[in-house]
Order: C-alpha cells, then structure tokens, then sequence
C-alpha cells in the first residue's frame, strides 16, 4: 500500500448575477436553489495509512527459556532471556506490495502482492526498515522499525508457551499454523491465512524465512 501526496483540485463556480433570457422571466419568482445542491466539493484527500497497512501486535515484557533440548550448539542450549520493554511486532510478514511500496522495487520468486516478499538480502530487509522509518509521516508519528533480534523474534514465536510448538507438543497439528514442504506445493502462500499463535502473530513456522 502506497503513500500518495493527492493535491486537492480546487473548483469554482460562477455565482454572479446571469442575465435573464425570456424563460427565466417567468421563473424569477420561483424559490432560488439551494446552492449545496450544486456545489462541487473537492474530494478530501486519503488518511495516510502509516507502516504501509502492516499491523502490529504490542508484546509484554517477560522472561523465556530460548534454545532447543539436545541441540549442541552454543547458538541454540537452552538458555534463559529477559525481554525488558514490551516491544511491537508485526502479525504478518511483510507482504510484496508492502516491500515495493518503500523500495520500488519486487524481486520475489513467487509472485504475489500479498505474499510475503522473498529472495531479498538481510542488507535489503534492514534497508526497508531504515527508508519507512525516514519517511515523514512516520518521523512525525514517532514510528522507527527495525528487524527483531533473534531473541525477541523466538519469543514472539512461542508466545508464552513452554511446549515444542505455540500450540503444544503434537506435530500433527502443525498444517494448521504454518505453510511448510508438505504443504505449500512449492510456493508461498497470502499472509495471515492460517491461525495464529496464541499472542496472534500468523505464519512463524513456516511460508518465509524470516530475518533478525
């Protein structure tokens, strides 16, 4: 969704004095007309629709356990982090239209204005979020985006949850949530169109990888 500067065409009529012809002699005691039946009002130009119609989710403070049980690596023991501010996050990933809104630009390999934008660099996903928060409107909204740390983004995934998945520990369940090998017929799919995890953010486990 694009942010559109619209210049209010203005209009004017000419309400001066017409010279009457033979017809409107006989109708000069008729009630004049009322001039709101006439006038032609300049369309009001659109709200800005800030974030470029994303929609966030405030997330509480908290602390979490993040990593997995058994995995080896430093990157994922399990470990216990503090969330200490609540934070915004956006319910959908970023859809293509929302991405060429701000950069001019779609290099996704699965064409779809509502689908979350794909094949694009980290470099690319930080840059999007450093030109929507330069934009006026948003500078004046107080708005700064930025990618979540890899923290905040696990955390937001489970959702308060302890269990293998937000929803709990049964795999069979996971075609309800998520896009993924066996369901997504090689593609990716519109934003939103699962259900979403217990804090209401859609598409965590799967549809497109996401950057920190």
């Amino acid at each position: 969704i694009a942010f559109f500067g619209m210049a209010a065409a203005s209009f004017w009529l000419p309400w001066g004095k017409l010279q009457a012809d033979s017809e409107q002699s006989e109708q000069v005691n008729e009630p004049p007309v009322n001039k709101k039946e006439v006038v032609v009002k300049a369309e009001e130009p659109p709200e800005l629709q800030l974030g470029v119609g994303m929609e966030f989710k405030r997330l509480p403070a908290g602390t979490f356990v993040m990593g997995k049980k058994g995995n080896k690596s430093p990157n994922t023991l399990l470990h216990q982090v503090t969330i200490s501010k609540p934070f915004d996050m956006g319910i959908h990933e970023v859809t293509q239209k929302q991405y060429e809104a701000i950069m001019g630009s779609n290099p996704s390999q699965y064409p779809g204005p509502d689908n979350p934008v794909d094949s694009i660099s980290w470099h690319e996903a930080n840059e999007f979020c450093q030109k929507l928060s330069a934009r006026p409107e948003e500078k004046a909204a107080g708005n700064v985006y930025r990618l979540p740390t890899e923290a905040e983004w696990e955390y937001a995934c489970r959702a308060g949850t302890s269990t293998v998945f937000c929803f709990g520990d049964d795999e069979s369940l996971l075609g309800e949530y998520s896009w993924y090998k066996q369901t997504a017929q090689s593609t990716t799919h519109p934003v939103g169109k699962k259900k979403p995890n217990p804090w209401g953010i859609y598409d965590m486990y799967g549809n497109a990888y996401e950057w920190c």
